[in-house]
């Protein structure tokens, strides 16, 4: 048995956005039923606001979007973002480059690991999943090396951002989940290539 095999430990992943109550929530309950099918225990996938409404419920139409995932949302509580957080994750992924650059202020250490999800989601195909080894060191390396990929869009710069829906009409839930979910799902689409190499 190899050391990493004895330690009990899972690659921390944290998603931010502004509330914590649309955008985050429904991003960290997919990635972390996706992961935790293909890789059973070893994510922990969880989100937080920078300016958070603590204990705030998400609303019906994130409720909705997360029960067309099969997934539920209602007993979920808002987090406002912590510098603790921060210094815990292994990954902290954003809404937006406004929450990226939050992050980075509460906790500089952070700038290496922290990524909108829109950017992250457009390098980690770039990258061959490193085999051999478990899940959480396999997303580590990815990490490390994704800071060499840094680049900027091809265009306009809100490519990097999903779009709030808060307080706004139902075409922006929409819009919402047509720029979050591609990004998701190449996050696992990058994971699942790791486990099809490696069988």
């Amino acid at each position: 048995m190899t050391s990493w095999e004895i330690l009990d430990t899972k690659f921390v992943i944290l998603i931010v956005c502004t509330g914590n109550i649309c955008r985050s929530p429904l991003a960290a309950a997919f990635l972390q039923d996706q992961f935790e099918r293909l890789s059973p225990g070893r994510f922990d996938v969880s989100s937080a606001g920078t300016h958070g409404v603590v204990n705030g419920a998400a609303p019906a139409r994130i409720l909705e979007a997360a029960s067309e995932l099969g997934l539920t949302l209602d007993e979920f509580r808002g987090r406002l973002l912590s510098t603790e957080m921060l210094t815990q994750a292994d990954l902290i992924l954003t809404m937006e480059r406004g929450h990226r650059s939050i992050a980075v202020q509460m906790e500089p250490r952070a700038l290496k690991r922290a990524f909108t999800v829109r950017e992250f989601a457009r390098i980690v195909p770039s990258i061959a999943p490193e085999l051999g080894i478990p899940a959480e060191q396999r997303w580590q390396s990815l990490v490390a090396l994704a800071q060499r990929y840094r680049q900027p869009t091809s265009g306009r710069l809100d490519e990097d951002d999903v779009i709030d829906p808060y307080g706004r009409p139902a075409r922006t839930y929409r819009e919402m989940t047509e720029q979050l979910m591609p990004a998701l799902h190449s996050l696992i689409d990058w994971e699942r290539r790791a486990k099809r190499r490696k069988s």
